[in-house]
């Protein structure tokens, strides 16, 4: 999905998709930007991937 939301930390792009999508479980998510993994004081800026990807586990 597309969404515009200008250059926007990390933390404050999962806050606003809490606030779009309120029923996604969010809190445990990490967050790579063009494939990369970042923190939340990360900043997003126009035209970069984001992935939201859940804990797993495995043996």
């Amino acid at each position: 999905m597309e969404i515009e939301l200008g250059p926007i930390s990390a933390a404050d792009f999962i806050a606003e998709l809490k606030l779009r999508y309120p029923a996604l479980l969010l809190d445990h998510v990490m967050i790579a930007v063009n494939e990369q993994f970042v923190e939340p004081t990360s900043v997003i800026a126009a035209n970069d991937t984001v992935a939201l990807l859940p804990p797993v586990s495995g043996g």
